[in-house]
């Protein structure tokens, strides 16, 4: 999933959600004495359409949390959710549903104006009556980063946390070699593995990845016999490209300049200097021509079919995606050690523009939509016990790893050994599956049905001392048999943070400012590197900057350090 990119527009949600389906996954079991029925509507309930009966892993939760869950949702998949009129239908209580998981950004102000309306119950309030008996959601609203995740004055959402382990830069480790990226000594020798193969590397620097990208474009090395091949395929959103543009100095979204002024990325004239670079590369003949149309996982798509070299996408879950059908990636190779390598983000060197030392990756990943509590739930106390457990660092490893001492256990240095005959029993197949260490596909994977309600396991051990907690994920069981390039991807990280987080919430007024303004912003990219001259990037950006203006920058800049003044983020 590519977190931040709108990839439907709000009208086509309300369309949609005309002709939405529910597919709900309640066996009709007798709610047992005891338990408190609760009903979930999930992002992708087409997930749970063919659950009849609950596996030992929901009926783990069901005990510890004294519930008894069962869930609906739409038969699209999460690129076609939250659908808004569905969304309303639900929360104004035309749908019986306890809790709900959505997107607010997907929405507009939607979500904002249904908190007015009084739709979904305010957890600071449940907070307040209910004291020390949510912990986790108490600590939660209390962290540096999840403060301000919070509507009209009050929390009413538990995010589906996540780790800021977003986005990679994949490359094909034998094109490398073939270029001469690989491993040497002080004289310029090839150093081998063990089996006698090239060590392929990434480049590291804004100079070397041009280089790469030429000598990838170049049809001399004969990379993919009989293909045209490219460097790269970027997607269509400007935010892909974020392990680039931040060694030119661009920030992550909103942040502050050393005068305390709101500046937006795509506004900044460090980003004219990085696109400028990019329409090089594009004119030079590196980039592939037609990632104007790169939607979805075009980009993918051509990476795997060898028409390009590097990709630029998520990791962590998405590495099986992305490598699953790729041969090479599956195969051990003769001449190299590793087919595709992983890459940390681009280091500016002070070449084309960029600043010398600055580097960072996006870590717009610290939340993706979440759960709220609809004011047709009879019993919300006990929507907050379920949405409590699952941030809690016992309910988290249940949701994300099965059974302790059935499913998984752990070793001394901490990491998940799976038990894939108990995960492989009838009932119990609702892990997923990845090629195991005897090359038998084996349900070695996350719980499916967790997988979609948060987003790792969560340690609380900085609270105290740093006010967050910490996500992670076992590369092991993300994916046994790319854990490897997980666990690289995951090292290789260095996360980007801006002086206001990606959690603030604006007040309505700012946010239809903001939408308006990030719109106009971005529709910049894509004619900046494929069409304009360096003269008409020049003359185009003041145009931009100019209609931004014109959108109410000014005020959307006031009301944007509002809110960071609101939550303490500025004085």
């Amino acid at each position: 999933m590519k977190k931040k990119l709108r990839l439907i527009s709000i009208f086509l949600f309300v369309l949609l959600a005309a002709a939405s389906l529910f597919a709900g996954c309640d066996s009709g079991r007798a709610v047992e004495e005891g338990k408190v029925p609760l009903d979930i509507y999930m992002q992708q309930g087409n997930q749970y359409s063919g659950v009849t009966e609950p596996n030992r892993v929901w009926l783990k939760i069901e005990e510890d949390t004294g519930v008894q869950t069962s869930f609906e949702g739409p038969t699209a998949e999460y690129h076609a959710q939250p659908l808004v009129g569905t969304m309303m239908d639900i929360a104004r209580g035309r749908s019986e549903v306890d809790i709900i998981w959505m997107q607010p950004e997907q929405t507009g102000t939607g979500y904002s104006d249904w908190v007015k309306e009084g739709l979904f119950y305010n957890m600071d309030t449940l907070l307040a009556m209910n004291p020390g008996e949510y912990p986790y959601i108490e600590m939660l609203f209390q962290t540096d980063l999840y403060k301000s995740l919070s509507w009209e004055g009050a929390h009413t959402m538990v995010p589906w946390l996540t780790t800021n382990n977003i986005y990679g830069i994949y490359y094909r480790g034998d094109w490398l070699a073939k270029i001469g990226y690989y491993e040497k000594d002080e004289q310029g020798n090839p150093v081998l593995d063990e089996k006698g193969r090239l060590i392929p590397v990434a480049p590291k620097t804004i100079s070397e990845f041009a280089d790469v990208m030429q000598k990838f474009s170049d049809p001399s090395y004969n990379l993919n016999p009989g293909t045209k091949t490219y460097g790269m395929s970027p997607h269509q959103e400007p935010f892909a490209m974020n392990l680039l543009y931040h060694a030119f100095g661009v920030v992550e979204d909103f942040s502050l300049d050393e005068n305390g002024n709101v500046v937006y990325s795509y506004m900044q004239d460090e980003y004219k200097t990085f696109l400028k670079w990019m329409n090089s590369m594009y004119k030079a003949g590196w980039i592939e021509p037609q990632f104007n149309t790169n939607s979805g996982v075009k980009d993918r798509d051509l990476f795997k079919k060898g028409t390009v070299g590097i990709l630029i996408t998520d990791v962590e879950q998405h590495v099986k995606w992305v490598l699953s059908e790729m041969p090479e990636a599956v195969y051990e190779s003769s001449e190299v050690s590793q087919t595709i390598v992983m890459g940390a983000p681009l280091l500016g060197d002070g070449t084309n523009g960029s600043v010398e030392g600055l580097q960072g990756s996006s870590t717009r990943g610290s939340w993706w939509g979440g759960f709220s509590i609809a004011k047709t739930c009879e019993e919300p106390e006990a929507a907050m016990r379920y949405l409590n457990y699952l941030i809690s660092p016992e309910g988290s490893k249940v949701n994300r790893y099965g059974v302790e001492g059935i499913h998984y256990t752990e070793d001394e240095n901490g990491r998940i050994i799976t038990n894939d005959e108990e995960r492989g029993k009838r009932g119990d197949r609702c892990f997923s599956e990845s090629i195991g260490k005897d090359g038998v596909r084996a349900y070695n994977g996350c719980y499916l049905i967790g997988f979609n309600q948060q987003g790792g396991v969560m340690d609380w051990s900085k609270f105290e001392t740093e006010k967050r907690v910490i996500v992670s994920n076992d590369p092991a069981v993300l994916d046994y048999q790319f854990q490897d390039l997980i666990e690289d991807a995951a090292e290789l990280n260095v996360p980007y943070y801006d002086a206001l987080p990606e959690t603030l919430i604006f007040d309505s007024a700012t946010t239809l400012l903001v939408d308006k303004i990030k719109a106009r912003a971005q529709e910049f990219y894509l004619p900046a590197v494929i069409q304009y001259s360096e003269a008409d990037i020049d003359a185009r950006w003041n145009e931009m900057i100019a209609a931004c203006s014109d959108l109410g920058w000014a005020a959307a800049q006031q009301g944007i350090l509002a809110s960071a003044r609101e939550f303490g983020y500025v004085q």
